[in-house]
């Protein structure tokens, strides 16, 4: 009997340990806060000891253009680059030597101005996925390993 005891907890413990890892991390956009600029919040969802992200993102460049992305307090000792030079796409990079995990962990934001402000004045409409969009993800763990990432494409 002991024995039985013993085989189906090592199973049980192996199963909570396998859908675990089989989650993905998933990605999304928050949606905006409009003022005179609209505001967007990446946020990685069911992540352990990220250390390495690498974003793409597209936006509707007769709508808006992008002015601005910055780190968040959670990951504030990340470094990172921005690359904003092609109209339309946004690639965001960040490394860390230590990883952080989390629920809801937001990553980035990023300020756009409005150019066609017609469209994008009524807010309580306004969805993130009208103007900006995630085209690519990869993220890495500290232990130099990929991530699995999921994210809604538009």
């Amino acid at each position: 009997m002991a024995i039985y005891l013993r085989v189906f907890s090592f199973l049980m413990l192996f199963c909570l340990v396998v859908t675990q890892f089989a989650r993905a991390a998933q990605l999304y956009i928050d949606p905006p806060t409009v003022k005179e600029s609209l505001h967007f919040t990446l946020k990685l969802d069911n992540v352990q000891k990220l250390a390495g992200v690498k974003i793409t993102l597209a936006y509707d460049k007769g709508k808006i253009l992008f002015s601005e992305a910055k780190k968040t307090k959670e990951t504030a000792s990340f470094l990172h680059v921005v690359n904003g030079k092609k109209k339309g796409r946004l690639i965001v990079v960040m490394a860390s030597a230590r990883g952080i995990s989390g629920l809801k962990l937001p990553l980035f934001s990023t300020d756009f101005d409005k150019i066609d402000t017609h469209s994008i004045k009524n807010k309580s409409t306004l969805n993130s996925g009208d103007l900006i969009w995630i085209s690519g993800c990869q993220l890495m763990g500290e232990d130099l390993r990929d991530i699995p990432c999921s994210f809604a494409k538009h």
